[in-house]
């Protein structure tokens, strides 16, 4: 954090433009129906409760100009623990289609990706009992 305040400020996304992104990121995921009524809830929160919490964030962030507006939740949310990030707080699992229809099953490729996950834990903790350090190669080596 000793370089926080020569960082430059993030801007403050315009509410409009982050619903616009947000309804294009859900259209291909969603049928017609579905669809419609999140488009109808996110104008409704454009309206209403959405430009309440844009203007909190606004003086949010007026209030805090050492930093940007989201360099504390960034903070809290990964900096101030010491647990391994991917394992704790990784935020999105990205699942690519296999070639074989048979093995595109949503439960099957969440078990495969649970197993790996349990796998990998498995490898990093039997490593960290034998040794007492972190499965990583240094520079100098």
């Amino acid at each position: 954090m000793h370089f926080q305040q020569s960082l430059p400020r993030l801007p403050i996304p315009k509410l409009d433009l982050t619903c616009e992104r947000y309804l294009a990121a859900q259209r291909p995921l969603l049928i017609d129906e579905a669809y419609r009524k999140t488009e109808f809830n996110v104008n409704q929160f454009k309206s209403s409760v959405g430009k309440q919490l844009q203007n909190m964030l606004k003086n949010y962030d007026k209030q805090n100009k050492h930093t940007s507006y989201i360099s504390e939740f960034w903070f809290d949310s990964y900096l101030r623990d010491r647990k391994p990030i991917p394992i704790n707080y990784n935020p999105m699992l990205v699942m690519h289609k296999d070639e074989r229809p048979e093995y595109n099953d949503q439960l099957l490729l969440n078990c495969k990706s649970c197993y790996k996950f349990f796998t990998i834990l498995q490898v990093y903790e039997s490593w960290y009992i034998r040794t007492g350090s972190f499965p990583y190669k240094s520079k100098k080596e």
